[in-house]
């Protein structure tokens, strides 16, 4: 039971780096969209 909740953080810690990984390498597109308009 234990395991498998260390499991889940884990996965949720993977989610949630490779969002912010994500946000990070979209972040220099979303900012020359804004000023290219």
């Amino acid at each position: 039971m234990g395991l498998l909740l260390l499991d889940i953080g884990g996965s949720a810690m993977a989610a949630r780096a490779l969002r912010s990984r994500l946000l990070h390498s979209l972040m220099p597109w979303m900012l020359r969209l804004l000023m290219g308009i």
